[in-house]
């Protein structure tokens, strides 16, 4: 059947965090989550028993698991200290540093800006933490984002030199666009009928 370890979470884990530390990925949390029976923004308990599915990347966990940090991305003081409903404005001065921060694009979730930015998928836990936010939350249009130190140089730099920028969420003026390129996008009974 696999393996079948177990772990315990730790205070304010969420279920990224118990992927990087045991699995050493944080986007083994999908696993993680099917394993388990959860949705990967379900939140866990202090002690709640998880399942681990196979590890990803040993040296990762090796890391987390010889210098004993156990990443926590909800820290319950910062979650006090906020009111519900509380909307959360950064104020960017002008003589701030190119390159310190960057404005969200229309449809780029954190894990777009990371790889775009700092060259790496996993650094978009840094990202959120950094910008006091879940990797989960919606990024609005022009939203400022402080980046933290670059994963990978060499894939920022291609997303860079190319002028590219990923956006997991199209708007929808993208999509009806897609939806006008040809046959390879019609639909049976949408835009054509079988007779």
């Amino acid at each position: 059947m696999g393996n079948t370890a177990t772990v315990r979470v730790s205070e304010d884990q969420s279920l990224d965090d118990v992927a990087l530390q045991w699995l050493g990925s944080a986007e083994a949390a999908f696993a993680l989550a099917e394993k388990n029976g959860l949705s990967v923004t379900d939140e866990l308990s202090p002690g709640q028993e998880l399942f681990l599915p196979d590890v990803i990347d040993a040296d990762i966990a090796a890391y987390y698991s010889g210098k004993a940090i156990v990443p926590a991305l909800f820290a319950s003081t910062f979650a006090e200290s906020i009111a519900p409903d509380t909307i959360v404005v950064t104020v960017v001065s002008a003589d701030m540093p190119q390159g310190k921060y960057v404005k969200a694009s229309d449809g780029q979730t954190l894990f777009d800006i990371a790889v775009q930015r700092l060259g790496s998928a996993e650094a978009a836990y840094a990202l959120a933490e950094k910008n006091s936010l879940s990797v989960t939350d919606e990024l609005y249009p022009g939203q400022v984002l402080y980046l933290t130190d670059t994963a990978d140089k060499s894939v920022a730099s291609f997303y860079d030199k190319r002028g590219l920028v990923p956006s997991t969420w199209a708007s929808d003026s993208v999509i009806d666009e897609l939806l006008k390129e040809g046959i390879d996008y019609w639909a049976i009974q949408v835009d054509f009928i079988v007779s």
